[in-house]
């Protein structure tokens, strides 16, 4: 009886390994399709042999687990990759959003604005006995003055809603530290942690890995987790340190909070959406704010130069066209026509000789002629504002290859994963069948060695 009751061991230890089988295939199966599942495996051993009546016996089968298909170098690449794929799509994605600030592709903005006012002085200069002459040179100043300050205004309106962006970057970062620490204590406790548990852990890390650079150093079953370049720890074990954001004399800064102590991470953050974010709004948006802002001072004092030199047809100089600030720092957004001209196109100064006015034209000749002199940067008004626009033109196209590229190299290596992490349901039927014959073949085992019994029992009696 003894051996029989061993064999229903055996049979049952085939039902429970065949079911654990069907178990695993079928969250495989209804997993296809889940953002970071890793297909699974049941892994399954032969138990110890004993020795009964001096013949060795078969004990059946054991489950040992479940196996998930992961290639830690390639999760690794791929993490590097979506830490590089976010943060120049970032970049792009912001410089993309600035590019509509800079109409000039389209025949306006500030390029178009320019050619205006330089034209109205072309008209003035051949007509400046004439009222509407004097009036288009300050309508086309004004606009000009529109002009730059739209550009100022969106650039300044943009860098705003990066911030709050931004904000929103680091609070996610923040929970998602907090989410990985949490998984952390209950993975460390677990000899055996479930496969549920370590791709909710490996899925939290991959999205934080594209929100910002991170190292992940593993011990055990817990992850420590690291701002590349820093070294700044975001989870130890159970533990988190916070991210925060702010604005400080212009620009968006990321403080660490180190033990209670503030530590700035801007600059040596790498990686991740929130350092495209950030350097393109410090960076790239700045940059191109402050050569606007060069450009509009230099062009205004250039302007104002000629202009105070000659009479309006009062007989008076010394007036100016524009009011500028002065310094080239926010010259754009506070450039203004000058109170004393304003509404007064009179005293436009066209003229060179209080004598001669409202006939002659020799200021207003000087002033077309601003077009081809150079300004205090070396360049022409247009080739100045061409090399600023040229610039951001650069910086975008840059950016946007970056973006593609690094995508590709993405979707490349997901590729990769997927054939090594990614469910086939033609493997995972076979697999079905597999288990469900083999479940029927124990059961079979079982059913014999109950038939088997009864027989001796019945032969006992």
């Amino acid at each position: 009886m003894a051996g029989l009751s061993s064999l229903l061991y055996v049979g049952a230890s085939g039902l429970s390994a065949s079911q654990h089988g069907v178990q695993t295939a079928s969250d495989n199966i209804a997993n296809v399709d889940t953002p970071g599942f890793h297909r699974r495996e049941s892994i399954q051993s032969t138990r110890q042999t004993y020795t009964l009546g001096g013949l060795t016996q078969g004990a059946g089968v054991k489950v040992d687990g479940t196996k998930r298909f992961v290639d830690e170098a390639l999760e690794q690449r791929l993490r590097d990759a979506k830490m590089d794929s976010g943060y120049a799509e970032a970049r792009a994605d912001v410089l993309r959003q600035a590019e509509v600030i800079f109409g000039d592709l389209d025949g306006f903005g500030m390029s178009n604005a320019l050619d205006g006012l330089f034209s109205s002085f072309d008209r003035l200069a051949r007509e400046p006995q004439d009222g509407g002459a004097r009036q288009q040179v300050l309508d086309s100043a004004q606009q000009f003055v529109d002009d730059v300050s739209r550009v100022s205004d969106q650039i300044i309106d943009l860098q705003g809603e990066l911030d709050v962006r931004i904000e929103d970057q680091v609070e996610r970062i923040n929970t998602l530290s907090g989410e990985i620490a949490q998984l952390n204590l209950q993975i460390g406790g677990l000899s055996d942690p479930p496969p549920d548990l370590l791709d909710k852990r490996d899925e939290v890390v991959s999205e934080l890995g594209s929100l910002v650079g991170i190292n992940v150093v593993q011990s055990e079953q817990r992850l420590a987790v690291s701002l590349q370049g820093s070294g700044f720890s975001l989870v130890v074990d159970g533990v988190t340190q916070k991210l925060s954001s702010s604005t400080t004399s212009g620009a968006a800064v990321i403080t660490g909070d180190k033990n209670g102590i503030p530590l700035d991470v801007t600059t040596s953050i790498t990686g991740g959406a929130l350092t495209g974010t950030v350097e393109a709004r410090n960076v790239d948006l700045q940059a191109t704010a402050d050569q606007v802002d060069q450009f509009v001072f230099d062009f205004a004092n250039a302007i104002n130069a000629v202009h105070a030199g000659g009479y309006g047809t009062d007989g008076v100089n010394g007036r100016n066209l524009f009011a500028v600030s002065a310094t080239a720092s926010g010259a754009a957004g506070t450039l203004e026509l000058d109170a004393a001209v304003d509404g007064q196109p009179d005293l436009v100064a066209a003229a060179t000789d209080p004598l001669l006015v409202p006939g002659d034209n020799r200021n207003a000749l000087a002033l077309a002629e601003l077009r081809d002199v150079a300004l205090a940067g070396g360049q022409t008004p247009g080739d100045t504002l061409r090399s600023v626009l040229s610039d951001f033109g650069s910086r975008l196209s840059i950016a946007t290859t970056s973006a593609e590229a690094r995508t590709a190299v993405e979707v490349h290596l997901e590729d990769m994963r997927s054939s090594v992490s990614g469910v086939n349901l033609d493997e995972e039927m076979t697999l079905l069948l597999q288990y469900r014959q083999s479940y029927a073949a124990a059961a079979r085992v079982i059913q014999t060695a109950d038939e088997l019994m009864q027989e001796v029992v019945a032969l006992k009696r």
